[in-house]
């Protein structure tokens, strides 16, 4: 989903499902992403998605899997 200028992913890793977020881009389901850096939040509302997050992860950039 996109909104406010963020790209939101929800991921399979380390066994479970997990949100990331970062700079706008596309990424359709069932893509393997890969992303750079990251700043964990907790408890985070997206005004823009309507939509609270136990935890996301906000990271600089979101990119195909190589």
């Amino acid at each position: 989903a996109t909104g406010g200028g963020y790209t939101y992913v929800e991921i399979e890793a380390d066994g479970g499902k997990k949100w990331i977020a970062g700079p706008e881009t596309h990424v359709k389901e069932g893509d393997t992403v890969q992303w750079q850096g990251g700043s964990m939040m907790y408890n985070f509302t997206s005004k823009a998605l309507n939509r609270k997050f136990d935890q996301i992860l906000f990271v600089s950039g979101i990119y195909p899997a190589k």
